[in-house]
């Protein structure tokens, strides 16, 4: 089927030339299987807790994957799960240094080790988005308090967050 080149030269009578595209077909494949695989095209979506008001932003970053916690005036939320009332000032919710918020760190440590043993199953790639922390936080929640959520989310193994606010859509 494939003749040397040479040979080809010598039976070439004129006319048109004929390009062998086969190679660049595969190669552009192979190209476009690989761009596919590897693209993230997931889109993040959101739901808010009815008593958080978000605050505005002008920046166009996408949210990424993660574990959504939730802040509003009177509760803390980790997924879909309530794991403190902050409106009882009663209760006291942090360790004995004031600087962890107990319930918030036990639930957040119960997801990583969830994440952990699902990666083991799923060869170890979900780790990296399961390890992020989404942060939807009510616009009156005082700094220090943030502080203290930010510092318990770090002191159960998750060192990168991003806050989620309202676009200008």
């Amino acid at each position: 089927m494939y003749r040397p080149i040479r040979k080809r030269e010598k039976h070439h009578h004129g006319g048109e030339e004929h390009i062998d595209l086969t190679a660049l077909i595969d190669i552009v494949t192979l190209l476009l299987f690989f761009l596919l695989l590897n693209s993230d095209i997931t889109s993040v979506s959101f739901n808010v807790a009815k008593d958080v008001i978000l605050p505005h932003s002008k920046s166009q970053d996408a949210s990424s994957e993660g574990i959504m916690v939730q802040i509003s005036s009177s509760a803390i939320w980790v997924g879909s799960v309530k794991v403190a009332d902050i409106s009882d000032k009663n209760q006291n919710i942090y360790d004995s240094s004031k600087s962890t918020i107990l319930p918030l760190y036990d639930e957040l440590v119960k997801e990583r080790e969830k994440g952990a043993s699902l990666a083991k199953v799923s060869g170890g790639k979900k780790l990296d988005s399961q390890l992020r922390i989404n942060l939807m936080v009510d616009k009156s929640i005082s700094y220090r308090f943030l502080k203290t959520v930010l510092a318990t989310c770090a002191d159960a193994g998750y060192k990168t967050y991003k806050f989620v606010v309202l676009g200008n859509n």
